[in-house]
């Protein structure tokens, strides 16, 4: 029994290391217009492809999907589950106590205008640092496969309607091979649809080993966000007193 045990916790440990060393991969699809309802699809694949699930979101339904590669196993429709938790969440929102509507807010005063810039000059600076350092390292770790959008244009002129679906056809003529501009035309009536799909891979084992070589930096970035939210405190009631 002891090593059966075993044998499962090390097969359940192998499955999860191999989950989170292996690529996963995103993708989205987001449609609608003047005419259609916000559809949303989103699919997560683990094991670099071979097993996920996904999500679909069309006219307040909601619909679960297992995949097994590219078959689809199961379908769960979760609008029942769904609707029972906002009505839980509105019935908890309900119970809650209203505020006194007496009570007056409470005003803080103005900081000095310079203060507000010198402020502001080091959020700038300091986001400018975290961006860069950010975008350097997540290079190679989120790989863009493919981008494509679909649009329908009807803009009641035939003549402007042409003239911007040229300009689309043209841009995506310019861009590169994974991202893909497919216009289309209403010469009779105006409408506007649109679909985006977006296919991203997440390369796990460069996500991990950067997380683990950039340790030092975002202990750094905690304190500094500590000390800058204990500096302000302290001008806060330095101003009071």
């Amino acid at each position: 029994m002891y090593l059966l045990f075993l044998y499962v916790f090390c097969v359940l440990a192998s499955l999860a290391l191999l989950a989170v060393i292996l690529p996963v991969r995103l993708s989205f699809r987001v449609s609608g217009g003047t005419e259609d309802r916000l559809e949303f699809f989103g699919r997560i694949m683990f094991f670099a492809g071979a097993v996920g699930g996904g999500l679909l979101y069309r006219k307040e339904r909601y619909r679960v999907d297992v995949y097994l590669s590219r078959w689809m196993v199961l379908s769960l429709n979760v609008r029942p589950l769904v609707a029972f938790f906002r009505a839980k969440f509105r019935r908890s929102e309900g119970s809650k106590p209203s505020r006194k509507a007496g009570k007056k807010r409470e005003i803080k005063p103005a900081k000095p205008l310079l203060q507000r810039i010198r402020e502001l000059y080091h959020q700038v600076v300091t986001f400018r640092k975290y961006f860069t350092t950010v975008r350097r390292e997540l290079h190679g770790v989120l790989q863009i496969e493919q981008v494509s959008s679909q649009v329908t244009l009807g803009l009641g002129n035939p003549a402007l309607t042409g003239r911007i679906v040229g300009y689309l056809y043209a841009l995506n003529g310019l861009l590169p091979s994974r991202y893909t501009i497919t216009p289309k035309w209403e010469f009779s009536r105006c409408a506007f649809q649109g679909e985006l799909s977006l296919t991203v891979t997440v390369n796990n084992h460069i996500l991990w080993y950067r997380l683990v070589k950039n340790v030092p930096l975002i202990i750094d970035i905690l304190r500094e966000r500590r000390s800058q939210k204990k500096s302000r405190v302290d001008s806060v009631t330095f101003q009071e007193v």
